[in-house]
């Protein structure tokens, strides 16, 4: 009798970790990302040191985490598939924004941050090699 509820136990658990890993495999924003570099006028950009422990973490339930510049934020994201764009709201601010989805793999997630006065940066994400 023992020994049929621990087998149960331990399928239900393989149950549930394959159904993580298809979830993150179906939405391939799922999971932790690490900050790589950032690409300004075609230029591939080193981040500063300062930035260098810098993710975020995107959830299933669609909130985040991150560390921006060693601070801790949350909130909630959504991608927009017309357009290709990825929104992020921020429990600190009351406002979207959004990011365009340039190239998202298995490993890589870059998104381009527009600012209609400034900048054009492309900043580049590499999958934490812990994560999904």
């Amino acid at each position: 009798m023992r020994v049929n509820v621990i087998i149960i136990s331990i399928l239900m658990l393989n149950i549930a970790f394959s159904q993580d890993k298809q979830e993150a495999r179906a939405n391939p924003f799922i999971g932790k990302w690490n900050l790589k570099n950032y690409i300004y006028d075609n230029e591939t950009m080193p981040i500063e040191n300062r930035k260098k422990k810098d993710y975020i973490q995107l959830e299933a339930d669609n909130s985040f985490t991150e560390i921006k510049d060693g601070i801790f934020n949350k909130g909630f994201w959504e991608f927009a598939p017309f357009g290709d764009v990825l929104l992020f709201y921020s429990l600190d601010t009351n406002f979207y924004i959004p990011f365009k989805v340039i190239e998202v793999t298995e490993s890589k997630l870059k998104l381009r941050l527009t600012d209609w006065k400034t900048l054009d940066l492309i900043i580049v994400w590499e999958k934490d090699k812990n994560s999904n």
